[in-house]
């Protein structure tokens, strides 16, 4: 059996991947603890009691009344008001003398004194905030046509990572090799997504070592969506460095009666084939080694009772019994039935974790 390639230390892609946290329920919160952290809307009468209470009027309290201010009859009002005290007018004089006035000089210079030099009234240009570097939380991954692969929203230090790993893999070599942006479309020579068997192993080995990476990188598959696009976005979120990740592929045949297995685990491998002989006596039609690297099962013909997915689902529960669960569904290539018409080949992903070696 191949062995995985070594994978050497490296800072994840997305330094602080998120953690989950626990909802906080709403308006409340541990038993025994009313309302949790959060403050009722109307406070009771424990919030209340901390209040001091208005009290009967002490004679400390009242203090003496004030005299009665002096009166003025108007008459002396306005006289004071109409004409100023003599100190007070010498005062005016004197500051209006000494107040200095504005006048142009020839030079061209500005002049002294209380004098307001001219300022720009004009608004300032605004400044623009320096943009932080871009380190998305999510990455794109999305297989079109027969041979194009295509990472979207892909970190600086992912790029140059990936094209290292992946383009060494096809030998026939690469059509296409664009980056625009945080977008990178490779498009390899031939058609390495409708291979199969033998010659599909270089375009397996792409997508083993694509899920390896990210996983090592602390880029996890989580969903699949198809939005403006003909080919699905495989969405993979930053979650958490998984060095010990196992990923192997399998396909089944349009019929169900055929599964292959490519380059499974060791453990997977000694088991798988016996397993299913147990849970599906005498349904199985033939087990064979292609090479080192694919397994094929065949199932014979069941009972009308059974539907064409019968077999897929045993097979699916007896590798999860071994550690590998599903962790993803690939469509790859263009239609190949007659006219175009049928479905896709679709490839899944399997996930499971290094066994240790004692």
């Amino acid at each position: 059996m191949q062995q995985q390639p070594g994978y050497p230390t490296f800072n994840p892609y997305f330094p602080n991947a998120p953690m989950y946290v626990p909802p906080t329920p709403h308006m409340g919160g541990p038993p025994g603890v009313p309302n949790g952290p959060y403050m009722p809307f109307c406070p009771g009468p424990q919030m209340q009691a901390g209040y001091p209470q208005a009290g009967a009027p002490t004679p400390a309290m009242n203090p003496a009344p004030l005299a009665r201010p002096k009166k003025y009859s108007q008459y002396e009002s306005q006289k004071k008001s109409m004409f100023p005290l003599k100190s007070a007018m010498k005062r005016q004089e004197a500051a209006v003398e000494t107040l200095p006035y504005r006048k142009n000089s020839g030079n061209g210079q500005q002049p002294t004194g209380l004098g307001r030099s001219r300022t720009q009234s004009g608004p300032k240009s605004p400044t623009t905030p320096e943009r932080p570097p871009f380190i998305p939380l999510h990455m794109f991954l999305s297989f079109h046509g027969d041979n194009e692969v295509r990472f979207e929203n892909a970190v600086t230090q992912a790029i140059p990572e990936l094209r290292r790993r992946i383009i060494p893999l096809w030998g026939p070599g690469v059509e296409l090799d664009e980056q625009e942006g945080f977008t990178w479309r490779v498009r390899l020579v031939g058609s390495p997504w409708n291979s199969k068997d033998v010659d599909g192993m270089s375009a397996f080995n792409i997508i083993t070592e694509i899920f390896t990476l990210f996983a090592r990188r602390g880029y996890t598959y989580r969903t699949s969506m198809k939005t403006g696009v003909s080919a699905p976005r495989l969405i993979f979120e930053a979650c958490g460095i998984d060095n010990s990740a196992r990923f192997f592929l399998g396909y089944f045949s349009r019929s169900g009666l055929r599964v292959t297995l490519v380059t499974p685990p060791p453990d997977v491998d000694v088991a798988i084939g016996q397993r299913l002989k147990i849970a599906l006596p005498g349904l199985i039609a033939s087990d064979r080694f292609l090479n080192d690297s694919l397994r094929v099962i065949e199932f014979k013909q069941p009972a009308q009772q059974f539907s064409k997915h019968f077999f897929v689902t045993y097979v699916l529960k007896l590798l999860d019994d071994l550690g590998y669960n599903l962790e993803a569904t690939i469509p790859l290539g263009t239609r190949i039935p007659v006219l175009g018409l049928g479905p896709r080949r679709e490839v899944f992903v399997f996930r499971g974790a290094l066994q240790s070696q004692t």
